[in-house]
This record gives C-alpha cells, structure tokens and sequence, in this order.
C-alpha cells in the first residue's frame, strides 16, 4: 500500500470535500484545500494548457483556474455565476479547479475508503491518481490525489478505473484500449508546471463537516 493511500486513512476519519462532475462524483482531502468560491471574473491567457480557463484575481494574486470538465475530456456545459471554483494549494502552488457542483463535506471514517487494487489484481489496479473510493448508498465516491492530477498519463488511468469500477476487470481492460483525452495540450504536452502565488491558506471551516458512519 502507497504511502498516499497510508495518508489518507491516518486517523479514525478523513475529511474530504464532495464535488460533481457530469455523472462522477469525485472528492478532495480538505487540507488541500484553500477555499471554495462562486465564479468569479476569468481573465483569458494565450498560449497554455487548454484546459486552462485563465486567471482570477484573489485579494491581489493571479491564480490560474482549470477547466475540470475540459480537463478530463468531458463535454463542455456553460459557467454561471453560481459554477463554484475549488481553491487549492499544493506542492508550493495554488490554482482553482472550476467543478459542477460542490455537493457536501464529510467526515468518512477511514475503514470506508477503499483502493482499486482492494478489488482487482495490482497490474489492472495501479492508479495513483486516485487514492481510494467510498461506495455510498447513492453511488460512488472517487478519491483523488490532487499531487497525481496534473501530471501525464494520470486522466486515462483515472478513465480506467472508473470503467473497472462499473465494469470490473474487463471494463478496465477495454479502457486501457482507448486513446487517452485530457492529457496533455493536444500536442502531447502536460500541463505546464505553475508557479507559487502568495495567497494566504485559511484554515478550513469544521463546522461544515458532516460525519457518516
């Protein structure tokens, strides 16, 4: 078991922010998180990644936002003002991940969390992008880790663990078999490394945990 994974179920809880996209319901641990915010002003940029929607500006600080959806390959659907954008810091760097949906923030205790290699063998089963996924009444939730997001390869593996959660085995192997759409710029280029912004972290706000058991 990977140390990402060790991290995730230290404790007898994880917090984790709950957030939609299309019909994936995915989660963020929320000490990666800075704050969640409405949409805001998104100042284009030429030249990136193209997933990237542009810059937003933060107390005084440029903060690069992705388009979540775009990202993955998914289709486009229009922003409004009340499309939220997940604020977050990691590895020295801050951006916002503009999401469908905030949905909840939860408290899951640590024996929920399970790992793709928990249900199918290592060499179909090796996804660091997704540390753990938690089987809920109304669906599944999908654990990400955001330091394996942006790097290459990471959204065709995550493509092929959804496939072999809904499908088992065969599912992922036929994902396998698929071109990969969200990563790179198009060009086979990753998403370019982001520089730090001086944004302060806030602490997050324990109130909003809700804990299931």
């Amino acid at each position: 078991m990977d140390a990402g994974i060790n991290e995730l179920r230290e404790g007898d809880h994880k917090n984790l922010v709950i957030f939609r996209l299309d019909k994936e319901t995915y989660a963020l641990p929320v000490n990666a998180i800075v704050q969640i915010m409405p949409m805001l002003t998104i100042t284009p940029i030429p030249q990136v990644h193209k997933a990237v929607e542009g810059i937003i500006n933060v107390r005084g600080a440029a903060i690069p936002v992705i388009k979540m959806r775009r990202y993955l390959g998914l289709s486009e659907v229009p922003l409004s003002l009340h499309t939220p954008i997940i604020l977050i810091q990691t590895d020295g760097w801050r951006m916002g991940l503009i999401v469908d949906e905030v949905i909840d923030v939860l408290a899951l205790p640590s024996e929920q969390i399970r790992t793709i290699t928990d249900i199918m063998p290592k060499s179909l089963g090796d996804v660091p992008i997704l540390q753990g996924f938690v089987h809920m009444s109304d669906g599944t939730i999908l654990v990400l880790d955001i330091n394996q997001l942006f790097l290459p390869g990471q959204v065709r593996a995550l493509s092929q663990a959804i496939a072999a959660l809904s499908s088992g085995p065969q599912g992922a192997e036929r994902a396998a078999a698929k071109p990969s759409v969200g990563d790179g710029d198009g060009d086979g280029r990753p998403v370019p490394e982001l520089e730090e912004q001086a944004l302060p972290l806030e602490a997050s706000d324990k109130t909003l945990v809700r804990e299931t058991v």
